[in-house]
């Protein structure tokens, strides 16, 4: 494998509200892009999200932790896949940028894809999947940057629009690298 991992950069602005709590804590993310044996996009699901919406399966990078280390762990918490390294492809590196307590704030999320034939169960704090076709996945895209501007917390200024502000261009990013990559 070789050990100089290659990324496309984009970057990613929030705005003034803070919709996720990386942006907070200033945690770094590993996402993977996952497509199953039907040739299907695998997002994950959670109960309190907005309905239809989904996301890249993953979490954030532990204190001494590479990227990759973290895709492969959280596959393994998430869906139950033990996943070798070199089959995990490197695709985006996204810098999300925004405003929290009006000081700039940031965070890394770095997405990788993966092909499993594996079955795949929900695990950790994953309540289920969303399957999309390549067709699917635009339409689901364009669903996502256009949520409601309901309050993701009680008490807590951010909206799903903003939550799908950010989270939107990541995904599209990752899968248009995915396509441009012929994966």
């Amino acid at each position: 494998m070789n050990d100089e991992l290659i990324f496309q950069y984009v970057g990613v602005e929030a705005g003034s509200l803070q919709p996720i709590k990386a942006l907070r804590n200033g945690k770094d993310g590993a996402l993977v892009f996952i497509r199953n044996s039907q040739n299907q996009w695998v997002l994950g699901r959670k109960n309190f999200y907005p309905e239809g919406m989904a996301k890249l399966i993953g979490g954030g990078i532990e204190d001494g932790e590479s990227p990759l280390n973290a895709a492969q762990r959280e596959l393994k918490e998430e869906v139950g896949i033990d996943f070798d390294l070199d089959r995990l492809v490197p695709l985006i590196h996204a810098e999300v940028t925004g405003k929290v307590n009006d000081k700039i704030a940031s965070f890394s999320v770095f997405v990788f894809y993966a092909q499993t034939n594996q079955s795949m169960v929900a695990a950790s704090d994953i309540d289920g999947f969303k399957f999309l076709s390549d067709a699917e996945m635009h339409q689901f895209l364009d669903q996502m940057s256009r949520l409601p501007n309901d309050a993701i917390e009680p008490d807590h200024p951010a909206t799903w629009n903003d939550w799908g502000h950010v989270w939107e261009p990541i995904h599209r990013a990752a899968f248009e690298r995915s396509k441009e990559m012929g994966l």
